[in-house]
């Protein structure tokens, strides 16, 4: 019920109906939080992240994430610190909120300082950089997690891929290519319209057109990279 009020935008509805319940388990503190964040209501969310009795991982998490939304980094910062636990999810959002955020530095700064990794933080330090302007040191980064066993996805490959073709890394992305072939990630459209930007920003437009055409699945985002190359 309270995510229905949530859907169709009846916010006061939903906090109405949220405090009659007799009783509030953590799943419905959190998605009630959640739900005010996706409303666009900041000052509620915080108010019910107050009043919530313990406050798990995931509802601090989901805090990180709506104040990196709002843009308050600061208070992101000091509400990070005080997290009596922090879970992987934690250390996620804190970087890629950084990096949605242009702080790229703070961002790098913090992805040394995880405890551990699995390879999803990989994709935004990536990301972040290419997407700021560092696509040389985003290249460094991938080879790092490359030649540390960790074993890249679609979105980490994604990334590097943009990477590559934003620095003209010809034949480093070529290499790329082969393991997109050999690991199965050529049916990933996003890998492939990926793929398609490279070699059209490499200039081989000609490779580019083999990609598209041995495509297994087609669709606008790779149809358009395919254009946007010729263009």
């Amino acid at each position: 019920m309270i995510m229905g009020c949530q859907r169709t935008g009846s916010l006061d509805d939903a906090l109405k109906l949220f405090y009659e319940m007799p009783v509030r388990d953590a799943i419905c503190w959190n998605t009630k939080i959640k739900g005010c964040l996706d409303y666009g209501d900041l000052m509620v969310a915080e108010e019910l992240f107050d009043e919530m009795p313990e406050p798990s991982v995931v509802s601090w998490t989901t805090m990180i994430d709506g104040f990196f939304r709002f843009g308050q980094v600061e208070q992101v910062e000091r509400f990070f610190k005080q997290m009596p636990i922090r879970d992987l999810a934690a250390w996620n959002a804190m970087l890629h909120g950084y990096c949605e955020n242009a702080r790229v530095d703070d961002a790098m700064k913090l992805f040394e300082r995880m405890p551990s990794r699995n390879v999803i933080p990989w994709t935004p330090g990536t990301g972040g950089l290419d997407q700021n302007g560092k696509s040389g040191e985003a290249l460094i980064l991938f080879e790092r997690m490359f030649n540390s066993g960790v074993v890249p996805n679609s979105s980490n490959l994604t990334c590097a891929l943009s990477a590559y073709a934003n620095a003209w890394s010809f034949p480093l992305g070529v290499q790329i290519h082969g393991h997109v072939f050999k690991s199965g990630f050529c049916l990933s459209r996003f890998v492939c319209a990926s793929l398609i930007t490279f070699y059209a920003n490499c200039k081989r437009i000609e490779k580019a057109t083999q990609v598209f055409n041995e495509a297994v699945y087609r669709n606008v985002v790779i149809c358009t990279a395919l254009l946007t190359g010729y263009g």
